[in-house]
């Protein structure tokens, strides 16, 4: 998955990120190791250029047993960005919304989970 890429890299578009690439600093592949996900949505690749990031490195999901989340998604059930069926009224129950986040989302998440507050300029 990280052949013929270079870290740390600031992607022009999203066909440049897989899944476990990771861009918060100064994690590496070894320290993020086992740790599982926080949150799960869809954001924009200005999320990681606008906010002065950069694509640091790459763990493949699979090393710690993760996938992406199932999620109901308009009138489909999506694991990832794969659909697997169509949407059942009983899945609202089961599955959260799939979110799209806007560019400064991944910034109040971070100070949410890890500095337990909001940032001053949300």
């Amino acid at each position: 998955m990280t052949a013929g890429r270079q870290f740390p890299f600031v992607p022009k578009s999203a066909l440049a990120l897989r899944p476990g690439d990771f861009a918060s600093s100064p994690p590496t592949g070894d320290s993020i190791a086992h740790t599982g996900t926080i949150e799960q949505g869809v954001m924009h690749i200005r999320a990681i250029t606008r906010t002065g990031g950069e694509v640091l490195g790459h763990r493949s999901l699979e090393l710690d047993g993760l996938q992406p989340a199932t999620f109901v998604d308009g009138n489909s059930i999506q694991q990832g960005f794969t659909k697997l069926r169509a949407w059942r009224p009983q899945d609202t129950a089961r599955f959260p919304a799939l979110s799209y986040w806007r560019y400064d989302v991944i910034n109040t998440l971070a100070h949410k989970h890890f500095l337990g507050q909001r940032p001053r300029n949300v």
